[in-house]
């Protein structure tokens, strides 16, 4: 069997159509349940790190763990923390009753976490779906889930969210489940995984054995889930921004066994190298309980990007929505202290502060008469201050401006911008949608946005090239920006 090597996200693409095409994937279930769809999302996001991580050649530190390796390391601490089986199990039940009691019973359940959120007016205000309730005047028949374990308390309308991490963790661990595990051919599947050096690591954290105990815990956050939303037999829609965690897949999953639509906003990147989003290739005729049947778009592209594998099952459909975020700052006409500026996306892990500001950016930030704009990511908050004192250290701090730039909304900022910049971040489509024009700096932003560089909606210049600056400035020149 071919052995295939990988370099970069089209290829991690390939290399898991190749995987569907050859093995028995739909054959690996629990208690009915595809386990396909958990596996072949978390091989994706290992070979992202692993690929990225090793083509830079870095050493990995400890803020760069891959994400596997920090829930083994969590699973291990709160694996001490544990009580008695016996005791867990009679102090949990009092309290998942006692919190499942509390819960509203509304029509409505909205899932994300805080870095869906925005300041905005004193609160954190979900820049998706707050919106959305506003619009369709459904705001006294909604609730949220949040699945992160943030300690944020100023949420808008704070009495609508709620948090399940602990009482789903508390459950896994307190009860038992009667599982009905089929793997055929699944070893198979392993065998070639270790036969490759990049893949190894990660047949080793999936094999046999800890594909059992996996797929267990996970037949038990379904059980959860369905608990949850038979006690509150009034929903009717569940909504997510971002489903592709393993606890958020178990929640889709009972939803969707249970008869409650399934809905899936966008809230970045879905292209065809997002295999969250793309090139289902073995898909069966009846779906995967674990995949949203709905997919709300905001473009065509995006759209089509799943159009090309649902149309394979009647289960699913996708629709272009419009992003409503962005419908929402057109409609507001709001001024701003800045105007005519650069906004500079960034985006996190493979990528460090070096890169972000590598000696040509350094330079094209100097020569530069436009005050600079640089947005940080939502996971790369904690940077903040070591991306400060680096551009003080090379003589930028008046040239640039991080706190607004990262703290006011995304569509504000756009809507005044002259020139975008990124690697490949999604704030290019939602640059698009107010026509400022994008510069990649990465060739992850030409395979996750072709259809944006065929119409000369963006362009790429390598970082890395000799003739940076001259590349660079011949697109500005072309396009009428005046850096």
């Amino acid at each position: 069997m071919e052995n295939k090597s990988l370099t970069n996200r089209a290829d991690i693409r390939d290399f898991i159509i190749y995987i569907e095409s050859q093995f028995k994937v739909n054959n690996w279930k629990i208690n009915g349940v595809h386990l396909w769809p958990i596996i072949r999302i978390q091989l994706y996001f290992y070979l992202v790190q692993k690929v990225e991580f090793e083509q830079k050649n870095k050493t990995e530190n400890k803020k760069s763990k891959s994400f596997l390796e920090k829930v083994k390391n969590k699973t291990k601490k709160e694996g001490k923390k544990l009580y008695s089986k016996i005791y867990n199990t009679l102090f949990f039940s009092g309290k998942f009753n006692a919190w499942l009691n509390k819960l509203p019973n509304k029509k409505y359940l909205f899932v994300a976490f805080d870095g869906h959120r925005v300041d905005y007016k004193g609160n954190r205000f979900n820049k998706y779906f707050d919106v959305f309730i506003e619009d369709k005047r459904i705001q006294e028949d909604y609730f949220y889930y949040e699945y992160d374990d943030s300690s944020v308390t100023n949420q808008y309308k704070k009495e609508n969210v709620y948090r399940f991490n602990e009482y789903l963790k508390s459950y896994v661990s307190a009860k038992n489940s009667n599982t009905n595990l089929e793997l055929e051919g699944y070893q198979n599947f392993i065998s070639y995984l270790q036969s490759n050096a990049i893949t190894a690591s990660f047949a080793e954290r999936f094999n046999i054995e800890q594909i059992k105990i996996k797929a267990a815990d996970f037949v038990k956050k379904v059980a959860f889930f369905k608990e949850i939303l038979k006690a509150k037999d009034r929903i009717e829609q569940v909504l997510i921004l971002c489903y592709y965690s393993e606890k958020i897949m178990a929640l889709v999953a009972a939803a969707n066994q249970l008869g409650i639509k399934t809905i899936e906003y966008q809230h970045g990147p879905q292209s065809d190298i997002h295999m969250a989003y793309s090139n289902w290739s073995a898909i069966p005729p009846e779906g995967y309980d674990a995949l949203p049947e709905t997919f709300w778009n905001w473009n065509k592209e995006s759209s089509e990007i799943i159009q090309h594998w649902a149309n394979k099952s009647k289960r699913y459909k996708t629709l272009v929505t419009g992003n409503f975020w962005v419908d929402f700052w057109k409609k507001q006409n709001e001024k701003y202290q800045f105007e005519d500026f650069i906004l500079y996306s960034l985006q996190t892990f493979p990528y460090t502060i070096e890169d972000f500001f590598h000696p040509n950016i350094i330079k094209i930030i100097k020569e530069s008469n436009k005050l600079w704009l640089i947005r940080l990511h939502p996971r790369g908050l904690n940077e903040k201050e070591r991306i400060k004192d680096y551009l003080k250290r090379h003589g930028l701090e008046t040239k640039v401006n991080l706190e607004q730039a990262t703290n006011d909304p995304l569509p504000l900022l756009l809507s005044k911008a002259i020139l975008h910049i990124t690697y490949y971040s999604g704030t290019t489509i939602e640059a698009e949608m107010f026509n400022v024009k994008t510069i990649f700096l990465g060739e992850e932003g030409v395979l996750t946005f072709p259809y944006l560089i065929q119409t000369n909606k963006a362009f790429f210049v390598s970082v890395n090239s000799p003739t940076f600056k001259e590349d660079f400035l011949e697109i500005i020149n072309k396009n009428s920006v005046r850096i």
